[in-house]
This record gives structure tokens, sequence and C-alpha cells, in this order.
């Protein structure tokens, strides 16, 4: 399962190539590639121009200017790729995003399913507006608001072991079952 670290580089590998640019059509190629809670349907940011390519933890977003957010998580193979559209659809591909290139789209392709795509209202949290159902996940190591002091006052507090702590979300996000057996290997 992708974790904080091949999280963000999907998004700095995606940042210069949507930023700026508008969301023309998103098409569910695959059902199971988007929520059935989704705040509202995809065609609410279709039109809407993307302002700037965020992450928390294991959590990508696509902050539009409507006060929406386009939310994915990875999932346990989800991927995004820039391909071309003469393209043949990949056997996985479960959303396509035009944003507008005649040449190329993003599409988001999910082996096992366990991935999705969704969109959320943002809010305001600490200057930063981030998707409501984000709201409970903790800032991780890379924010530049991150506070170490404030996540081991967090860990001190818990009662149970050390690895499930550290993959609570609500104390550091981002750190997944790969990661914590690595960090406890001592």
């Amino acid at each position: 399962m992708p974790e904080l670290p091949e999280v963000e580089t999907v998004r700095r590998g995606l940042e210069p190539w949507v930023v700026g640019k508008k969301i023309k059509k998103i098409e569910v190629v695959h059902k199971g590639g988007n929520r059935s809670n989704t705040f509202a349907p995809f065609s609410a940011v279709e039109g809407a121009k993307v302002r700037n390519m965020r992450r928390r933890g294991k959590f990508l977003w696509f902050e539009v200017n409507r006060n929406l957010g386009l939310v994915a998580h990875l999932g346990m193979s989800g991927q995004f790729i820039i391909q071309e559209r003469k393209a043949p659809d990949e056997k996985h591909l479960r959303v396509r995003i035009d944003c507008g290139d005649r040449r190329r789209e993003l599409r988001f392709i999910d082996q096992r399913t366990f991935g999705w795509v969704a969109i959320d209202q943002l809010v305001q949290e600490e200057g930063l507006e981030i998707p409501t159902s984000f709201a409970r996940i903790a800032r991780d190591i890379f924010d530049s608001q991150f506070d170490r002091e404030k996540v081991i006052e967090r860990i001190m507090k818990k009662r149970s072991p050390i690895k499930p702590v550290l993959l609570d979300q609500s104390v550091m996000s981002g750190v997944g079952n790969i990661y914590a057996d690595e960090a406890l290997w001592l």
C-alpha cells in the first residue's frame, strides 16, 4: 500500500501537470473507482480550475476554485498516470479525468479496487483548505506545521502497544504497516 513518501511522490509528479488546468470532464469507467458517499457529483468540479495539488498523509486532493476538492486515496495499488488519449484503456482503469490537454488525459488505475476518487467540500483549518472528511487526520512529518512535541504528547497518552499507535492517523498521518514495521525494527 502506498504510504506517505510514495503518495508525496505522486503529488509532486501530478502537480506541474494539473495545477492551472481546468477539469473538463470526469468519467467513471468502473464504479469501484469512486466512493458512494461523495459530497457532490463529479460534475460539480467540471469547468473548475485546479488551484493546487495537496496531500495529507496518504490522501491526495486537487484543490479547485469552488471550495471543493477532487480527493483520492490510492488504496493498495491505485495510481494516477498521465496517458495519451489514443492509448487503449488499461485493464483496471477506474476514472478518466480530462484536463483540457489535446494529447493527454489523467487516468486513475487500481488493480485491487481499494483506492477511490470523490468530491469533498473544502474547509479552513489553520490557514489551509482541507477536505471535510480529512479533518480528523493529523499532520504528517512533511507538513510545514508538523509539531513533533504534540505528536510525542499524543503517543504518551495512549495506553496501547506502539504499532497500533503509529498506525493511528489521528496521532500522525502517513504511516502504514511497512513504515511502522521498519521503524520498530531496531
